[in-house]
């Protein structure tokens, strides 16, 4: 039983790590489409719609850091109540390790969508790729 404590928490601590650093990279791609937008502005091009789409993702993203913050805390405990429940008890912390995997999952896949759908308002606006930041003079 100690075994597969050790085992549940440490796959809650992995794949939390793994949730932060897609964040990380997540919010690296977020920062350079901002980038974008900022000098598609500065030469005169309507990017509001991609301002509404950059501030979408970064509510989700402020969201999903949160959920997976939370979740990297959490210590789950078996509540076993006799040897012969031992499996059932053990197999519905698994359960409920898993459930809050899947949501903290959703709530990466959700910023990941909105930031992706910010790429591809940003990537419609004509000529986006061939402006130059302005020079400050």
């Amino acid at each position: 039983v100690q075994r597969v404590y050790d085992n549940v928490n440490n796959l809650n601590k992995r794949v939390t790590d793994q949730f932060q650093k897609a964040l990380d990279q997540i919010s690296d791609v977020l920062g350079k489409i901002q980038t974008r937008a900022d000098t598609a502005k500065a030469n005169g091009k309507d990017i509001s719609e991609v301002e509404t789409a950059i501030s979408k993702a970064n509510d989700a993203l402020s969201v999903a850091k949160t959920a997976v913050a939370s979740q990297a805390g959490k210590v789950y405990d078996f509540q076993i109540t006799s040897d012969t429940t031992l499996k059932t008890d053990v197999g519905a912390t698994r359960e409920t390790l898993h459930a809050d995997l899947v949501k903290v999952r959703d709530a990466v896949k959700a910023v990941r969508e909105l930031v992706y759908q910010a790429a591809v308002t940003l990537g419609k606006i004509q000529g986006v790729d061939e402006l130059k930041p302005p020079t400050n003079q």
